[in-house]
Order: structure tokens, then C-alpha cells, then sequence
């Protein structure tokens, strides 16, 4: 036939028919038929079935690290909990982000976060 599938929904050739996009992915243009959806982004997931624009994608929490070459996530055991003595400020960063800082202790936290240090400089 000549339906196109709406925006969140692809054709499932296997299945011969129109199907909602998977939990992490979206597809927000009608388009061709046979468009697939299209994955989020590393360091970002969405349990939403047919989603229909990137804004479905959540971004993973501060203090997790997604890994990055998975795409398509679709739930927030994708982020996982930064090593404990980092300190992981930023949503959405995956484990090629390098702005974990090593931290001894809190008062090393405050002093980091007042001078604002890179990882690795020296007081």
C-alpha cells in the first residue's frame, strides 16, 4: 500500500505492518515508509514507545556515566553510578566524558568547586 507510517511508528517488514518505535528510539518525521527509527544518543535513554522527537530521550542523571558506544537505550539502568571517589557533576555524560574529579574528602569537594580546578592541577 501506499500508507505512510506516522511520526513515532515504521514499517516492520518482517512483520508487514506499521509498529510504534521500540523504548529508545523516535522517529519524528512521516517520512518514507520504510524509515526506521532512530536511537538516542549515548548517555541518554527512553522507556516512551513511539517516541516522536528527540525530546523523548532522557538525559542520564548527574553522578552516572552511560556507556558510550550504546545506543539506543531504553531505560536508566543504561547509566551507571560514577566509581565511588569521582564526583560526576554533569547530566547525560558517558564514559568517555572526562570531568571526573578524584575526591578525598568533602572539604577537597568545596575547595574544587570554589577554585574551580580541572582534574589534575595542583592547589
Amino acid at each position: 500500500s501506499n500508507c505512510l507510517p506516522i511520526a513515532g511508528y515504521f514499517h516492520n517488514d518482517t512483520a508487514n505492518e506499521v509498529q510504534p518505535c521500540p523504548a529508545g528510539t523516535y522517529k519524528s518525521a512521516i517520512g518514507e515508509s520504510f524509515d526506521l527509527c532512530t536511537p538516542c544518543i549515548p548517555g541518554y535513554f527512553s522507556p516512551d514507545v513511539g517516541g516522536t522527537s528527540f525530546e523523548t530521550c532522557r538525559r542520564c542523571p548527574a553522578g552516572t556515566l552511560a556507556d558510550a558506544s550504546e545506543l539506543g537505550a531504553a531505560s536508566e539502568d543504561a547509566c551507571t553510578p560514577a566509581e565511588a571517589g569521582f564526583y560526576q557533576p554533569d547530566t547525560a555524560m558517558t564514559d568517555r566524558d572526562n570531568k571526573k574529579i578524584e575526591i578525598l574528602d568533602s572539604r577537597t569537594i568545596i575547595l574544587y568547586l570554589n577554585m574551580e580546578k580541572q582534574p589534575g592541577e595542583l592547589f
